[in-house]
């Protein structure tokens, strides 16, 4: 089995909304025009920083009698586990995972969640 994972439009319109809510905030409170403009500069810099990340976002996910649970990374894929933490809903797939080789980098040691 081979699942590719790509974000999807809906997510993006929700993190833009989101944003938006936080601009509109930003602009209703109680503040000095610069502390406002500063806020808004921010809020608008996370946003698109946001957008970029998830479109960057792409992942494999195969899986083997042999190799059992793979998931896709730079240069080839690694094994991980799913945990059994991991929430499924009629909406969305909240995955919780760990790499089975716990090691070199601090990522590695945690449990990991993709929103599927």
């Amino acid at each position: 089995m081979l699942l590719t994972l790509n974000p999807s439009r809906r997510f993006k319109k929700l993190v833009v909304f989101v944003h938006t809510l936080t601009l509109a905030a930003a602009m209703a409170n109680a503040l000095i025009l610069a502390i406002k403009i500063s806020l808004c500069a921010l809020i608008g810099i996370s946003c698109w920083l946001t957008i970029r990340r998830i479109s960057a976002e792409h992942y494999t996910i195969k899986y083997t009698e042999a190799l059992g649970w793979e998931l896709s990374e730079k240069c080839g894929f690694a094994s991980i586990e799913i945990l059994k933490s991991t929430v499924i809903t009629t909406q969305a797939l909240f995955l919780h995972f760990k790499h089975s080789s716990q090691g070199k980098s601090w990522k590695f040691r945690h449990k990991n969640t993709l929103l599927v």
